[in-house]
């Protein structure tokens, strides 16, 4: 629907941080989960390198239980080995604690398993 058309943008005082990845959205059917590139030297974080949900509407929250960074996002900045280079998997694991999981994968070969209730 074009007129209910919407926009966000990670990062307000540098370039980068889209949500470009092959695979585009995830959805639990309540939140849309994307995965977010590289920004260009970042004075602080700016919303790049990172797994985020939305809430409905969709709306960023900015909680930290809407989004995960990794501890060395900078390096990964630097390097340009993006987490946002592929799009979140959403896993169930019936009987696991937790059991609401997103895979994120870095261009670094790591792999991100997070508890998608509460990044």
């Amino acid at each position: 629907n074009p007129a209910s058309v919407t926009a966000w943008a990670a990062a307000t005082d540098t370039h980068g941080g889209a949500i470009w990845g092959v695979g585009g959205i995830a959805s639990d059917g309540k939140n849309p989960f994307v995965t977010t590139g590289n920004t260009f030297s970042p004075p602080d974080w700016e919303g790049g390198e990172a797994v985020i949900r939305f809430q409905p509407g969709p709306i960023f929250s900015g909680s930290p239980a809407d989004y995960w960074v990794p501890e060395n996002w900078l390096t990964l900045d630097s390097l340009d080995f993006d987490l946002g280079s592929s799009g979140p998997l959403l896993v169930d694991v019936p009987g696991a604690t937790p059991s609401h999981l997103v895979v994120a994968l870095s261009k670094d070969l790591n792999m991100y398993l997070l508890n998608r209730d509460n990044l």
